[in-house]
């Protein structure tokens, strides 16, 4: 069974099934300011404060 597991982006073949621990920490840090600021607009906007 064959899956298609890569991309062309631009004039470069990309690889789109990785896992976390396969992306570089640049690539961590920048996920982890994503999740920061979505984590950060969905408890203000429902009014959930950790810790309660």
């Amino acid at each position: 069974m064959s899956r298609k597991n890569h991309h062309m982006v631009g004039n470069r073949l990309l690889r789109s099934d990785k896992r976390y621990s396969d992306l570089k920490e640049k690539q961590k840090e920048r996920i982890a300011q994503w999740m920061y600021a979505e984590f950060k607009e969905y408890t203000l906007s429902n009014r959930c404060i950790p810790g309660e």
